[in-house]
C-alpha cells in the first residue's frame, strides 16, 4: 500500500512503500505522482543493485553515461558518485546542475540511491523545479522568453 505526502511548495512528494513489493497499480500511482510533482523520493529502501535496476527499467530505457564509470561490468548502468575523505576540491556534481544535460538526448528521469546518508546539514542534495520557477515569473518576462530556444 502506498502513502503519498506532497512536500513544501509542491516541489516533490514522499512516497512510503517497499519498492521491492510494488504491483502494477502501485507503479501507476508512482508514475502519476512523479509526473505531477517532477520529483519523488522514498526513504529506508533496502535495494540491491538488481532491485534498483529493475525499478529503474519500469520508467524506460536506461541511459549511457560516457563520462562516468559503472559500478561493475554486470551493473554498468549504475554510476557511483562517492566523496572519499582523501578527496580535495569540489566533488562531482557538487555545484548546481541538471543531470545529464551534456548528453545528446538526456533521459526524462534520473535516479539517485544513497547508501550512506550524511547527517542533516552536511552534503545535502537539494532540488528545484524549473516548471514552478517559470510559473512564478511575471507575465512580462514570460512574454519576452516565450519563443526563445537554447542549444
Amino acid at each position: 500500500m502506498l502513502k503519498i505526502i506532497p512536500k513544501k511548495n509542491n516541489t516533490a512528494a514522499e512516497i512510503f512503500c517497499d519498492l521491492k513489493k510494488i504491483n502494477s497499480k502501485d507503479l501507476k500511482k508512482i508514475k502519476k505522482t512523479l509526473n505531477n510533482f517532477g520529483m519523488i523520493y522514498f526513504r529506508k529502501q533496502n535495494l540491491s543493485s538488481k532491485n534498483y535496476l529493475n525499478f529503474a527499467k519500469k520508467f524506460g530505457k536506461l541511459a549511457d553515461y560516457p563520462r562516468l564509470k559503472g559500478l561493475s561490468s554486470k551493473y554498468s548502468k549504475i554510476t557511483v558518485v562517492q566523496r572519499k575523505k582523501t578527496d580535495r576540491g569540489p566533488s562531482f556534481g557538487e555545484q548546481f546542475h541538471t543531470d545529464s544535460i551534456y548528453t545528446k538526448k538526456p533521459p526524462k528521469f534520473t535516479m539517485l540511491l544513497s547508501k550512506i546518508v550524511p547527517r542533516k546539514g552536511v552534503a545535502n542534495t537539494e532540488f528545484s523545479s524549473q516548471y514552478l520557477a517559470y510559473e512564478n515569473l511575471p507575465k512580462s518576462i514570460k512574454k519576452k522568453i516565450k519563443y526563445l530556444t537554447a542549444f
